[in-house]
């Protein structure tokens, strides 16, 4: 599957959350285990991602309700083949 097909722009605001995660997860798996040992505050940052594309492919989709759903369907699994279209299309900008 070709990741940087992403069907919608990412906005800026995705980008900044993105990097706000990245940015969290630099400290280092020790700084995590230590002060993040359950995960809350990273998947925090993660959901706040998530929202973001989320609120972003409901504009791209519009009315398509049904493409929508396939989207999420698609995409928005526990797998997380939205991460790896999120940081394919980041890296492709």
């Amino acid at each position: 599957m070709n990741y940087t097909n992403f069907p919608f722009p990412i906005t800026q605001d995705i980008r900044d959350a993105y990097e706000a995660h990245e940015a969290y997860c630099s400290a280092g798996t020790a700084w995590l285990i230590r002060n993040d040992p359950e995960g809350q505050n990273e998947e925090q940052l993660i959901q706040a991602i998530l929202d973001l594309l989320e609120e972003q492919a409901e504009v791209y989709f519009g009315e398509d309700e049904d493409a929508y759903d396939d989207f999420r369907e698609e995409h928005f699994t526990e797998s997380g083949i939205w991460w790896s279209m999120l940081e394919a299309g980041l890296e492709a900008a």
